[in-house]
């Protein structure tokens, strides 16, 4: 391991002691797995980069004097200042600190004192990529409407078919009371209003651009028909229950969700039934799941 040098006056002014404790400074961070380099200038003992590309420096084995500490807090303030942005942080590296130093390192942005003891631990923090941000939810569907531009037009076609064939049977029937007329007239309602949501979305995806306010409308013509779809779900999912007819119609519009990779309530509904389940205990356990 080769440890980092620094100006010869620099370290003119260090004792032996002080320049073995430099390169045990040194070892710690290279067990840490960081590669130790050149500190820029040579200001200060030696400096790493962060997994997220920071670069830190180190100034160690300083014999730290009460009485000159603002002196020497300057002194680290304005290295850091006229480093900046090449580097992030200065950890300044000790077996122990006077309390006069924290107190006058208050509100100093950039300038760490961390005791030699701790400093395994201290440098696990450099190790964290930063989280990366997940897009928007309106960004993300519009990346996937437009790589499943032609299944969603094809899948969601066959939904518009099979809520057409479901409004005719509805239709055609004959309720003998009132409360019976009404409820089937609901249910045509509810049928429709899904019906138009569908037909909005093959709209707004058969039109799809490279435009960003063309993925911008498509995009909310997803979100639309996937809160669609779950009002829809949630008033009607009790004339599915441990029923095997209709749920074709179910599936296509699941399947139209997961290719705008939106996944309502039901999804979970259905993935259980497929498997095996009764579509009442699938409903109650994805009930569960929608509530936590």
């Amino acid at each position: 391991m080769a440890v980092p040098g620094r100006s010869l006056n620099n370290m003119d002014l260090r004792t032996p002691g002080q320049r073995e404790f430099v390169q045990e400074v040194a070892r710690v961070v290279e067990d840490a797995g960081f590669k130790t380099e050149p500190e820029i200038n040579r200001s200060f003992d030696l400096s790493f980069y962060a997994v997220n590309g920071d670069r830190i420096v180190v100034d160690c084995g300083l014999a730290v004097n009460p009485v000159s500490s603002r002196n020497q807090i300057d002194h680290w303030t304005q290295r850091l200042l006229v480093a900046r942005p090449v580097i992030k942080e200065t950890l300044v590296v000790n077996h122990s600190f006077p309390s006069r130093l924290h107190d006058l390192l208050r509100g100093r942005a950039g300038i760490e004192l961390v005791e030699y003891k701790r400093l395994p631990q201290w440098l696990e923090r450099y190790k964290v990529s930063p989280k990366r941000k997940r897009p928007a939810r309106t960004a993300r569907i519009a990346t996937n409407v437009k790589a499943n531009r032609d299944q969603i037009l094809i899948t969601a076609e066959a939904l518009a078919l099979q809520i057409d064939d479901k409004i005719t049977e509805l239709k055609d029937q004959k309720p003998n009371s009132p409360d019976a007329i009404d409820a089937r007239d609901s249910e045509i309602s509810d049928y429709q209003a899904l019906k138009t949501q569908v037909e909005d979305l093959k709209k707004a995806v058969a039109k799809l651009t490279a435009s960003a306010k063309s993925k911008e409308h498509a995009a909310k013509a997803a979100i639309s028909f996937v809160d669609g779809v779950q009002d829809w779900w949630n008033k009607r999912h009790a004339d599915f229950l441990d029923k095997s007819a209709g749920w074709g119609l179910v599936l296509s519009a699941v399947g139209v969700c997961s290719l705008i990779g939106a996944h309502p309530m039901v999804t979970a509904t259905v993935a259980a039934v497929v498997g095996g389940r009764s579509a009442a205990k699938a409903l109650k356990d994805a009930i569960k799941v929608n509530v936590n």
